[in-house]
């Protein structure tokens, strides 16, 4: 997978409500490998009962950060940045947010993070961020973002977050 290929790769799938049915269930894939000439090698399929968020596989891809922020009292935005570098210069990379996955809690439920640059930008960047509206609270609240990135081996990444209020 582009750009760390040769590397070991997992794709874990969550579902919103748990299936199955008493009794036992079968579930059925389908995967298609797309025009290119490679192939999948050691497939493996498991399936578990675990609660998500689902742990990546030891020595699977990279361990995902968690970043937790207390939320203001007053509404606004919650904003958590990436800045990417090489030694003390910003690392410019294209198609910034594909390198990037996440997903987040608040208070133990799913909540949506939006990234600020999208999976296929055509400029040069050296940063992604992620942003998510917080309502006003009258008691602060902790938010959790689970960042995996696949970048290249000689980045470095610093992770800062902001809270903006709506006044």
């Amino acid at each position: 997978m582009y750009p760390q290929q040769g590397c070991p790769h997992v794709a874990v799938f969550e579902v919103q409500k748990p299936i199955g049915f008493a009794g036992g269930t079968t579930l059925a894939f389908t995967l298609e490998q797309g025009e290119r000439e490679h192939s999948i090698g050691r497939l493996r399929l498991a399936a578990t009962t675990a609660e998500p968020p689902i742990a990546l596989p030891p020595g699977y891809g990279p361990a995902p950060l968690v970043v937790e922020a207390p939320a203001s009292r007053s509404g606004g935005t919650l904003v958590v940045a990436a800045e990417i570098s090489r030694g003390s210069a910003p690392m410019m990379l294209t198609n910034t947010g594909g390198y990037f996955s996440c997903r987040g809690r608040e208070a133990g439920q799913r909540v949506t993070w939006q990234p600020v640059l999208a999976e296929k930008i055509y400029y040069p960047a050296s940063w992604q961020a992620w942003r998510m509206p917080v309502e006003a609270a009258t008691e602060p609240r902790t938010f959790e973002l689970f960042i995996t990135a696949t970048l290249p081996a000689e980045a470095e990444v610093t992770y800062l977050a902001y809270f903006i209020p709506e006044d």
